[in-house]
């Protein structure tokens, strides 16, 4: 079984209210396709804690979540786990980062590239 666990922002802001979403969900990518993981119990949306969902285990390159927003609301996340694990980075000096945005449909997709030019032998 795997884990993800998502902290939920939210501010009652009346110029741009964050919400829990009215749902979310899993996916995980499968050659080009993006298809959602089996969770087992559904998919809490919880305040003031994480919303954990479990589900089988698959073998995939990404993972992503997809969330159903509030009318009129957004919704921001503090954390997100898998599988309960804190991951530490070691920092390396020839790490360079480009970060995209573009709208698919009615989704905004982040992506985030990361590239070590440092030569290993």
């Amino acid at each position: 079984m795997w884990s993800a666990e998502v902290y939920w922002a939210q501010e009652e802001n009346p110029d741009g209210p964050i919400k829990l979403p009215k749902s979310w969900r899993v996916l995980y990518r499968d050659g080009d396709a993006w298809k959602e993981v089996s969770a087992t119990k559904g998919y809490p949306v919880v305040a003031d804690r994480y919303s954990e969902a479990t589900f089988m285990s698959v073998t995939t390159t990404a993972l992503r979540i997809d969330a159903q927003l509030e009318s009129g609301a957004t919704a921001g996340i503090y954390d997100w786990r898998v599988n309960d694990q804190l991951q530490k980075v070691t920092p390396v000096e020839d790490l360079h980062m480009r970060e995209e945005f573009r709208l698919d449909g009615d989704a905004l997709v982040w992506s985030i590239s990361l590239q070590n030019n440092t030569d290993h032998e």
